[in-house]
């Protein structure tokens, strides 16, 4: 279970940072109320709120 929560976790970063990097205005998650996932997915990214 952890193996698959890593996979999951490094997608989601790599998908985040590819939108990133391509000028999307924004970006939202679903996150099923995993917030777990969803901090660990965004921890190390240098993104900030405007």
């Amino acid at each position: 279970e952890e193996s698959q929560f890593s996979i999951g976790v490094d997608h989601a970063r790599e998908q985040t940072v590819d939108l990133i990097k391509n000028g999307v205005p924004g970006i939202h998650y679903y996150v099923l109320n995993k917030c777990d996932a969803a901090e660990k997915m965004l921890d190390g990214l240098d993104l900030c709120c405007s």
